[in-house]
């Protein structure tokens, strides 16, 4: 080979050797695979799980919530459920100073109910926001972690962020405006939710009333535009709109008459009384207010002519406060005026009055109807600063009872004064002890036992008055009403145990208290023992739970906190010398009985299956609530039937007729649900025989019952059945 070829081939090679050896080798960019990144445990569950890497071991590393506990090994990480908790933990995952991934662990208990309401089966939200939390109430706060998937019937308006989730993280991602239906599946049942994407506008965030306020008053017979206004940062809401709905007024009920509401807002006063409005914007923002509806007073008094108030705001005597002849519901509004607010201010904020002392001297103060100025009513205010008394007094003598308060006023000369008491005291302090109430101007000694102490008053530096105090231990020195409250039943109060030998029914195992309300004009039951109780026998346990609790509020007492433990019926006397007779039953299993209406037969139809009502609403039947409650078992069946050809259903307790209609061609249905044996609930019957099929009728309603019979030519047939009380 030529030499200088020879040279040039050596000269090229050494090049690419000294460039292959200058260059420094890529590092593989590590990795970590994880077998699982959402975990569901039951409490007390373990589950494993493996995980590989490449590069550098990666570290785990948990927020540590309580709820679980975990490790790893090279190959495995393991996660164990609290025996108790339930909740959310997430493990994050790092290689190096790197994040990698998230583990997102949720410990549960089962769904075993969903409430599926209409403010949960629709939901709306706006494409801009990106992303939607999907609202499914499942009533146990553990079961807001358990497993549910999701699907979207329509991915291009949303679709899941995960298809696997727990109910708390139910997560959509928004694409488009439009409609769709995603279906949730807890893995005992289906759920649908109709998720409405919106365009991009402008939406209420906040719902507010007008004037700022929670309450609106209208007068009877009139109608006031709708109180709400939409907010929102911009002070624009052009593409929003609210619906109205009537939460609850003060017959407990959403409907029952006290106003109105249309469409727009505008609210009409029926009758008087109390309702809760609730505006709700397309959004789901809300607001709400409550209305008053009353009637205008004829007159507006006020009890004194001249009320005093001092340097310190306090009125001497009591608080001004007016008297409306006539006037029914919540009065309102009035506006309050000072002639002179240099001597006592006036400020209103919503529906109270602040009065505000600033000097001493006189003025009027006018409170007025404000729809109709002439009605109204003045009192002369007098401000004044208060000095100390010259003198004080009170009784010479005090008697008052063992576990028993006595309120003695305090005279004052004079009487614009501070009234202010410095000390008081009793001597010795375990016959009675003392306390003195500024609002009342008043002392109210409590008697602890038998014997005489003596009560000392002081104000200011040196304003005494003294008084000696007799406490008598004997027999009930007042008059008293006891009643059984059932504090496992919803707080539930009996009849007052007043009739001689009433027989009164308890549930065994439940837990009530004796209540007693007292009848005095200066004596309050403030004791902590039971000398006034009946005694619990083997049948009546006190209750541990609640043993030496206590409690008064004004003149009513809790006695006594009790459990029936047995069965059957025992005779208590009370202080009173009433004599009362407490039966003690075993709790029933309840049933909730459905009634449906079909509006094109006029079929009344009952059921105790949810399944049953739910698919002939579906068919167009009529909810009309729970009829009654029945017991789950008993001796008394009542038997189901059904008329193939009139499509008519017929329910009895009468054997004989069961199968004379089975005769007949009825067909036999089984036993739609049991009589109680106890007959505690009458299920009235009544015929219709101007129709000749769906002639029946069965109803608790007494009135219902007697406008079929007597007004509409229903044919009254007794009794069907009986349910039990709720």
């Amino acid at each position: 080979m030529n030499t200088r070829i020879r040279n040039v081939i050596l000269s090229v090679l050494s090049s690419v050797f000294m460039i292959i050896a200058c260059i420094t080798p890529v590092q593989a960019q590590p990795t970590v695979k994880l077998e699982e990144t959402m975990i569901f445990l039951h409490p007390g569950e373990t589950k494993t799980y493996s995980y590989s890497y490449t590069g550098e071991a990666p570290e785990f590393h948990s927020s540590e919530t309580g709820v679980c506990s975990s490790w790893m090994d090279e190959k495995t990480y393991t996660v164990k459920a609290d025996e108790k908790l339930c909740g959310y933990e997430e493990i994050e995952v790092y290689s190096g100073d790197e994040f990698v991934d998230k583990i997102r662990i949720y410990v549960y208990l089962d769904i075993d109910e969903v409430l599926n309401y209409p403010d949960y089966k629709k939901q709306i939200c706006t494409v801009d926001q990106g992303t939607k939390k999907l609202i499914f109430n499942v009533p146990r706060e553990e079961s807001r972690y358990a497993p549910v998937t999701m699907t979207s019937s329509d991915p291009s308006v949303a679709k899941p962020v995960s298809a696997k989730t727990a109910v708390c993280d139910m997560d959509m991602q928004l694409l488009k405006p439009g409609v769709t239906t995603i279906t949730v599946d807890t893995g005992k049942g289906k759920y649908t939710i109709e998720l409405t994407v919106l365009k991009a506008g402008n939406y209420a965030e906040s719902i507010e009333t007008k004037d700022g306020g929670y309450t609106v008053y209208v007068e009877k017979g009139k109608t006031i535009d709708s109180p709400f206004v939409m907010k929102n940062a911009k002070n624009n809401c052009s593409d929003d709109k609210l619906s109205y709905r009537v939460l609850i007024d003060s017959e407990g009920e959403a409907d029952h008459g006290v106003i109105t509401i249309s469409e727009d807002g505008k609210i009409t006063a029926v009758r008087e009384g109390d309702a809760d409005v609730e505006a709700k914007s397309i959004l789901g923002a809300e607001g709400g207010v409550t209305v008053n509806v009353y009637t205008a007073p004829e007159q507006i008094t006020f009890p004194k002519k001249t009320y005093y108030i001092d340097q310190f705001n306090m009125w001497l005597e009591g608080f001004p406060t007016p008297v409306y002849k006539d006037a029914k519901g919540y009065f309102g509004p009035y506006t309050v005026t000072s002639s002179n607010p240099d001597v006592v201010k006036v400020t209103q904020i919503m529906d109270s009055v602040l009065y505000s002392y600033v000097s001493d001297g006189e003025c009027t103060i006018r409170y007025a109807y404000k729809n109709n100025p002439k009605i109204y009513a003045e009192f002369k205010a007098v401000a004044y600063t208060a000095q100390y008394p010259d003198k004080i007094s009170i009784p010479n003598t005090i008697t008052t009872y063992v576990d028993f308060m006595k309120e003695i006023p305090v005279k004052f000369t004079p009487n614009q004064c501070m009234r202010e008491v410095s000390e008081v005291t009793t001597e010795p302090v375990n016959i009675a002890y003392a306390a003195y109430y500024l609002s009342s101007s008043s002392v109210a000694v409590t008697g602890v036992k038998a014997g005489n102490t003596a009560l000392h008053l002081e104000v200011g530096p040196n304003v005494p008055a003294n008084a000696k105090v007799t406490v008598i231990d004997k027999e009930l020195p007042v008059t008293a009403e006891y009643t059984i409250r059932d504090l496992t039943s919803g707080n539930r109060y009996s009849e007052p145990l007043q009739e001689k030998d009433k027989e009164f029914f308890l549930v065994k195992d439940h837990v009530y208290y004796l209540e007693m309300r007292l009848t005095s004009d200066d004596l309050l039951y403030v004791g902590h023992d039971e000398k006034y109780s009946l005694k619990a026998d083997d049948q009546l346990k006190k209750s541990d739970k609640f043993a030496g609790v206590h409690e008064y509020d004004e003149s009513i007492v809790r006695l006594l906190y009790f459990t029936p433990v047995k069965t059957g019926t025992t005779e208590v006397e009370l202080i009173t010398g009433t004599k009362i007779k407490l039966t003690v039953k075993e709790l029933k299993n309840k049933i909730e009985m459905h009634r449906l209406y079909n509006r094109n037969s006029g079929e009344h139809f009952y059921t105790a299956k949810k399944a049953e009502k739910d698919f002939l609403i579906k068919q167009g039947w009529t909810y009309e609530n729970i009829g009654w409650i029945a017991p789950e078992k008993s001796n008394t069946p009542v038997y189901r039937l059904y008329n193939k050809n009139s499509g008519d259903h017929h329910y009895t307790m009468n054997l004989k007729e069961r199968n004379a209609l089975i005769g007949f061609g009825w067909k036999d249905e089984g036993i739609g649900w049991y009589s109680d044996d106890d007959k505690e609930v009458i299920l009235y019957r009544e015929y219709n025989p101007n129709m000749d099929k769906c002639n029946h009728n069965y109803t608790t309603n007494k009135k219902e019952h007697d406008a079929l019979t007597t007004k509409l030519g229903w044919n009254d047939e007794g009794i069907g059945w009986y349910g039990i009380k709720e």
